[in-house]
């Protein structure tokens, strides 16, 4: 019994309480306790005293008398002391913003506890589904690697964890020593990280997020060694844990095939903000004893313990970070329950494009390629986004337009880490020479099968091959 395996156990053994709780805990008892803490919470804070929460007694109040937020409607609170919590922020975390820049998530007490709840449930469980990774240590890609500098009103506060053990606390540091595989920081993370792996033979989990990530690591082992041979270098690698649902679900072919005999555990939904769902073998159940939620369907907004069977929803939650009835944008259906705890499937983000975790708001794209005057078209293509352009202007030109376009992605954090770890490439230009709308029209009335004249020029889309149908060059970028 190696030191892995003792790590392993004491962590197993940490996460036993909350496991109990959730199992043996009720849907709706325990989140209406939890919202009445969030509002015991909040009620001292700018926002508490401006929407009355010490006044709130049920659900039905709080639904009525506090709106949904998004996170520019709560970003003048971010700015002030006691403006959203009335508890310190130990760090502030960056993520994708909803209008094309990034968002700073204060990291509290109060949300790393719930965020651990989760975690404990999720630990237990995997170790109890792959008993033989407890012998063994584990690679796990968390901390995102971009750098970026925070905004004039957190230039005093600390920004970022440091290292991935840091989300988990002192116990995260300890683990750190014992059951993770920790590349050292500095330049040459790859170079660093693929060296290290390699010399790594009791690996037995990697956790990531995208599972572009595995193909990326998979191409800089081969750069590094001129081969691949996973099964000779981690002969005992049991589980990949990475995202499997919505647009992931398409890597999961080439991943299967990368790792042959090697299982893939689906990660739960789970952001900066907030963590949704827990990953318990074939199910996801809503990770209820994390935070307070509440579901925009179709007609109304409905507490978790009014959820029906097929429904498809938007995730509200209201979280130890003082964020409240905050809009996620994820969007979830209802697959089953688990006890009485609902079920759920990930199908994608509202209004943003997050092929790989890059998390851009469509609004956000849309908005630079108006900028542009003309045909102005971006689709993501390939391993990365492709800006179409018409001929109206010279190649010059267009290839500066195209610079200035990528530093405006990069202004969003999801994107520059995307970048930084290669699992996007960088923004490419397309010259579309002729007509550009007219092409245009004509394939998407192919594709779609109705009439020319019927189509209507969208400036962003998802997928589509269509550098392959639209007549032109690429342009070379310095």
């Amino acid at each position: 019994m190696n030191r892995a395996w003792w790590g392993h156990r004491i962590w197993q053994l940490s996460c036993l309480p909350e496991v109990l709780a959730f199992h043996r805990g009720r849907l709706k008892s325990t989140q209406e306790r939890i919202l009445r803490e969030k509002l015991s919470q909040q009620a001292p804070t700018v926002f508490g005293q401006r929407h009355n929460l010490r006044q709130i007694r049920n659900y039905e109040e709080f639904r009525e008398l506090v709106p949904i937020s998004r996170y520019e409607d709560l970003l003048s609170y971010l700015q002030i002391p006691n403006g959203l919590s009335s508890q310190a922020v130990k760090v502030w975390e960056p993520t994708g913003g909803s209008t094309g820049g990034s968002k700073w998530i204060p990291w509290t007490a109060a949300l790393q506890s719930e965020f651990r709840r989760a975690v404990s449930v999720w630990i237990w469980h995997l170790l109890v589904q792959y008993p033989e990774t407890v012998s063994g240590r584990g690679y796990w890609q968390l901390t995102p690697k971009a750098e970026l500098n925070p905004p004039d009103w957190l230039q005093n506060q600390r920004h970022g964890f440091e290292k991935d053990s840091d989300y988990l606390g002192r116990l995260g540091r300890w683990l750190e020593r014992s059951v993770l595989i920790v590349p050292p920081t500095g330049p040459h993370l790859w170079e660093r990280t693929v060296d290290l792996l390699l010399d790594s033979w009791d690996l037995r989990l990697i956790s990531c997020w995208s599972p572009s990530f595995l193909t990326v690591f998979q191409e800089k082992v081969q750069e590094r060694t001129g081969r691949w041979s996973p099964e000779e270098w981690w002969p005992y690698l049991k589980v990949l844990s990475c995202w499997t649902q919505g647009p992931s679900s398409a890597y999961l072919p080439k991943i299967q095939s990368l790792f042959p005999g090697v299982e893939i555990q689906p990660k739960g939904l789970l952001s900066t903000e907030a963590v949704t769902t827990i990953p318990m073998r074939a199910q996801f159940p809503l990770a209820y004893r994390s935070h307070f939620f509440e579901f925009q369907t179709e007609d109304r907004i409905v507490p978790s313990w009014e959820l029906q069977p097929g429904q498809e929803a938007t995730v509200i939650v209201t979280t130890g970070s003082g964020f409240t009835r905050y809009d996620t944008g994820d969007r979830v259906r209802v697959t089953g329950f688990l006890r009485d705890l609902p079920c759920l499937e990930f199908l994608g983000r509202d209004g943003v494009s997050d092929q790989r975790g890059e998390k851009l708001p469509l609004a956000f794209l849309e908005s630079l390629t108006e900028l542009l005057g003309g045909f102005a078209m971006l689709a993501f293509e390939g391993d990365g986004y492709v800006l179409f352009l018409d001929d109206s202007q010279s190649p010059d030109v267009r290839r500066e337009q195209i610079q200035k376009i990528e530093t405006a992605l990069l202004e969003n954090f999801s994107y520059a880490d995307c970048r930084q770890l290669g699992q996007l490439r960088a923004l490419r230009g397309f010259l579309i020479q002729g007509d550009a709308l007219a092409q245009y029209r004509r394939v998407v009335a192919h594709l779609q099968k109705v009439e020319v004249a019927t189509v209507k020029f969208q400036r962003f889309h998802p997928s589509g091959e269509w550098s392959q149908t639209l007549e032109g060059e690429f342009l070379s970028v310095p």
